[in-house]
């Protein structure tokens, strides 16, 4: 049509030039009518061919439209299909499936930690589970059976599952859903499965630990796969582990490593590969379904221009329609992606819901497991308490000082009520023990509440039952402690009084006797003891019994295993102090005496013989003065009634700081016994006594080290040698040269040596070729080097030097000739070995006579003399007063059981000395009512307690 279209206009314009040319030369006209009508029929005719042909072209047209869209339409219901497909275990079965997985996951960490537990193979306890255990294969009924098994054998009651979870765990296990399973599919549930994201090797070789190569996407997802690590094998936290890929069965090994942000191994679970999977379906299909519509869109644009009649009219409606389907489709696609939504947080929900069920009853059986048996243990706990209760109360219950004398045996007694306090306290720590390390286990856990918490709780309610049965036996032991302490102190005077009259009756020392019963021993033992007091004609009216409370409460006052020696001196010495001046005599009898000396106001005598009362009133008492060990009597009361002495305790002193023990003061015998430490306590034994000491020999001197000036000594008060002249030390006399080798004639000089500089001795001297050489090194600038001290004519150019000293002990450099105390005239503190150059000669300086005491350390025993003053020791005595309420405590520890409160201004005896207390905690016997303890000596902030006067006292540990 087109052609002959062509063709008639080509016609038609030929018939217009001919025309034209025939009006002008006159021709005529009917020819070129006769032309036009026929081309005007052929026009015509051709119009309606034309006509024809674009209404079969424009049908062809709407045709393949029509076509292209039914295939979009199929592409569009087939990814439906596929997101249906994906979708559909969280969609139609609300991922039943995948709980049944997890239940099968609880299961297997159930029986894993069973197996553990029993030490048996996994194998043995799914076979013991079986009711038939010589099936092979396991149905639907057997299934559920042994489940039921396994809750009961393992104790495990989270494995109580619902019929209907029961059954969805059988049917993920039955995958070939032939109604039966093997152990061998049971067995694989204990299988880790992971996803692994790298490429898995044939060997562990070191390459695995290397970053993977940058690959395509698609490659990656291609050797990505499920991964199965057999917890049997222990291969979960290895850099590489074997693996078993599930596409082709064939083992290899893959590294657990992570590379930046790239993790090679995931866990796998199926929930949410089903909801990557699911997504992934979603997405592709939106994606599809919106391609579908856009090219939909614009099939009906082409199908538009057809026009609106005929056949393109007629398919408008099916593409329209198509286009409506498509539409739907997305519309149930987006409620289809909701549904999946939900149905997601469902299922999440039900799985947290789930765990944390599982989570509480495993709680639940741990807590059950803490807090077994603590009923029947504290009930144990409970009937000591009571026997220790009832075996104290017939002591107890006395209430007259008569009734208590009257008592049989008190220390039998006591020793029932020890036995049973022992036995419950050792029980006690046995029970804080286990609670201790069931909190520990617990806080392993790190609870954040529910049944853990609530044991943690419960644990600590059994531990304050546990401490308040302690405080009550205590109290009950410290009852008849107490009331034992009473008995032995009603005769406690009695039997001092009767041991010093054997004393001085078989004319032996208190210290004799100590070593008599001690028997070459450190302590006196407790029936040796007894056997004396006994034996004490004193004593024959006083009970046995009431005598063996006497020995014990000393004993247990010393706290050792016997009466130290501290304690019996401490017994039966008696010391009085001089009010007034009085003469000291060397017979009883005033008349026939002779004055020896006067004794001074203060002084301290030791009683050797009890008073003695003559006929007109006046008291004499025999003893010897500490100050100068002078033995001879003195009057104890004048026939007036006029005092001149009085009692006191035993002299005893602390040290303030380390204090040095020597055998003698004299100059010949300055031997160290040891030094007695800061806190220390010692006896006195004689003095005070005056020592005259040696004069200090003083020089003003500079340090070579620092140039620094200044007063030090080179001999003590003693005589002892704090600094030697040093011989080793070189005077230039003359200018000299300082060579570098050891010949003169061999070396070259390299320095000159001035007149007065000094060199320190290293090599020599040596006599070489008639020369006098020494190698040494110049004070002034520390250069070494090789100098001629004599040469081979006699001329000296370097001498021995006279007026350097080197230090044999730390001492401080003072500013001035006179030494302080305080450190504002120190310098700074010369160290062993260090050189000093004379300034000024020598000079005596004059110390002041020492006041000397002869003592005995407490703590060893061990005799000899200090230099007492102010500022190195102080007096002690064992008396402290409270200064605030204190609980007196068990033991040496803020924890320990208290036995009761001290009041403010209570008077404790202290029973250990300072440097005995541990830590902050000293021993204690409390005079109110004898209760023997310990008590922290400070609190956070300030002393609770005055020692000797002294608010504040520093204890040596």
């Amino acid at each position: 049509t087109k052609e002959a279209q062509v063709q008639v206009d080509t016609a038609r314009i030929s018939l217009v030039h001919w025309l034209q040319e025939a009006h002008r030369c006159g021709l005529k006209m009917d020819i070129a009518q006769h032309l036009q009508v026929k081309l005007t029929t052929v026009a015509a005719h051709l119009a309606k061919a034309r006509k024809a042909s674009l209404e079969q072209e424009h049908e062809h047209l709407a045709n393949n439209i029509i076509t292209g869209a039914k295939e979009l339409e199929a592409v569009a219901d087939e990814c439906v299909r596929k997101a249906k497909e994906a979708c559909s275990p969280l969609a139609e079965h609300e991922g039943e499936e995948f709980l049944a997985y997890g239940s099968l996951k609880l299961l297997a960490c159930a029986l894993t930690e069973h197996a553990k537990i029993t030490s048996m193979p996994l194998f043995e306890v799914l076979r013991e589970s079986i009711p038939d255990q010589g099936k092979k294969r396991i149905s639907k009924e057997c299934f559920v059976a042994c489940l039921d098994a396994l809750a009961e054998m393992t104790g495990h009651s989270e494995l109580c599952f619902t019929e209907e979870r029961k059954l969805a765990m059988f049917a993920n296990l039955d995958v070939d859903q032939d109604g039966v399973i093997s152990l061998t599919d049971l067995r694989d549930t204990f299988l880790v499965k992971d996803v692994c994201n790298c490429h898995i090797t044939n060997r562990p070789n070191a390459s695995n630990k290397c970053a993977p190569k940058k690959r395509p996407m698609r490659q990656q997802h291609a050797t990505s796969g499920d991964l199965q690590r057999d917890q049997r094998d222990g291969g979960t936290s290895v850099e590489c582990v074997r693996c078993l890929p599930r596409p082709n069965g064939r083992f290899g090994f893959v590294s657990t490593c992570k590379y930046g942000c790239n993790v090679q191994v995931e866990a796998y679970s199926p929930f949410n590969s089903c909801v990557v999977r699911a997504q992934g379906a979603l997405a592709e299909a939106n994606d599809d379904l919106c391609q579908a519509r856009n090219k939909l869109k614009a099939k009906e644009v082409e199908l538009a221009k057809l026009g609106r009649t005929g056949p393109a009219g007629t398919l408008q409606q099916d593409l329209l329609q198509i286009r409506q389907k498509v539409i739907a489709s997305l519309a149930a696609l987006k409620d289809l992606r909701k549904k999946v939504e939900r149905s997601k947080d469902r299922v999440t929900m039900r799985e947290q819901s789930e765990q944390m069920a599982y989570e509480e009853v495993r709680e639940r059986r741990q807590a059950a497991v803490l807090m077994r048996d603590l009923d029947s243990i504290l009930t144990s706990l409970e009937t000591f308490a009571q026997e220790l209760s009832k075996a104290a109360h017939p002591m107890t219950a006395l209430a007259t000082r008569a009734q208590l004398d009257a008592f049989p045996r008190p220390l039998d007694l006591w020793d029932n009520v020890e036995h049973h306090h022992e036995e419950l306290l050792q029980a006690a720590a046995e029970v804080r023990s286990l609670i201790a390390k069931r909190n520990a286990s617990i806080m392993r856990l790190n609870p954040q509440g529910g049944p853990l918490l609530d044991a943690s709780v419960q644990l600590e309610q059994v531990e304050t039952k546990v401490k308040a049965l302690e405080a009550k036996a205590e109290n009950s032991a410290a009852a008849v402690q107490s009331k034992c302490h009473a008995i032995a102190n009603a005769w406690s005077k009695v039997a001092v009084d009767a041991m010093r009259a054997n004393i001085l009756r078989r004319g032996l020392t208190p210290e004799g006797l100590f070593q008599e019963l001690a028997e070459a021993n450190d302590c006196i033992a407790e029936d040796a003891f007894f056997s004396h007091l006994a034996s004490l004609q004193e004593l024959a009216s006083v009970r046995r019994d009431h005598i063996q409370v006497l020995c014990w409460y000393w004993r247990v006052m010393d706290g050792g295993d016997g009466i130290s020696r501290h304690r019996f001196m401490s017994l039966v010495q008696r010391y009085m102090v001089v009010l007034k001046a009085i003469a000291v005599t060397d017979d009883v009898d005033v008349a026939r005496s002779r004055a020896l000396r006067k004794a001074k106001v203060d002084e301290i005598m030791e009683v050797l013989e009890a008073p003695n009362d003559s006929n007109d009133g006046l008291v004499r008492i025999r003893g010897r003065l500490l100050t100068d060990s002078l033995v001879g009597w003195i009057t104890f009361r004048g026939c007036q009634g006029t005092f001149f002495l009085k009692e006191t305790g035993k002299p005893q002193y602390q040290c303030k700081q380390d204090t040095e023990l020597v055998k003698s003061f004299a100059c010949d015998a300055l031997e160290t016994v040891r030094i007695l430490r800061e806190g220390e306590v010692f006896e006195v034994l004689e003095g005070p006594k005056t020592v005259e000491c040696l004069p200090v020999k003083r020089v003003h001197g500079k340090a070579c080290s620092d140039g620094a000036v200044g007063w030090f000594s080179i001999t003590d008060e003693k005589g002892g040698t704090l600094a030697e002249l040093e011989t080793k030390t070189y005077e230039c006399v003359s200018v000299s040269a300082l060579t570098d080798g050891r010949s003169p004639f061999e070396s070259s000089v390299f320095r000159t040596v001035e007149v007065g500089e000094v060199l320190e001795v290293l090599e020599g001297p040596l006599e070489i070729a008639g020369l006098t050489r020494i190698r040494g090194r110049l004070l002034k600038d520390g250069v070494e080097g090789w100098l001629t001290a004599r040469d081979s004519f006699g001329t000296t150019y370097a001498s021995v030097s006279t007026r350097h000293y080197r230090i044999a002990r730390k001492m401080p450099l003072h500013t001035g000739f006179e030494t302080t105390t305080d450190d504002s005239s120190c310098v700074r503190t010369l160290v062993e070995g260090e050189l000093l150059q004379v300034l000024e000669p020598a000079r005596d300086k004059r110390v002041p006579p020492s006041t000397c005491l002869r003592v005995a350390a407490v703590v060893d025993g061990l005799i000899g003399w200090i230099r007492a003053g102010s500022e190195n020791v102080e007096k002690w005595s064992s008396a402290c007063t409270c200064l605030e309420t204190s609980p007196l405590l068990h033991g040496p520890s803020a924890s320990a059981v208290v036995l009761r409160e001290l009041e403010p201004s209570e008077t404790v005896d202290l029973l250990s000395n300072p440097h005995e207390t541990i830590g902050e905690f000293a021993r204690v016997c409390a005079r109110k009512d004898g209760i023997i303890g310990w008590v922290a000596i400070q609190n956070d902030k300030s002393c609770r307690f005055r020692f000797s006067g002294r608010l504040h006292l520093c204890f040596c540990v």
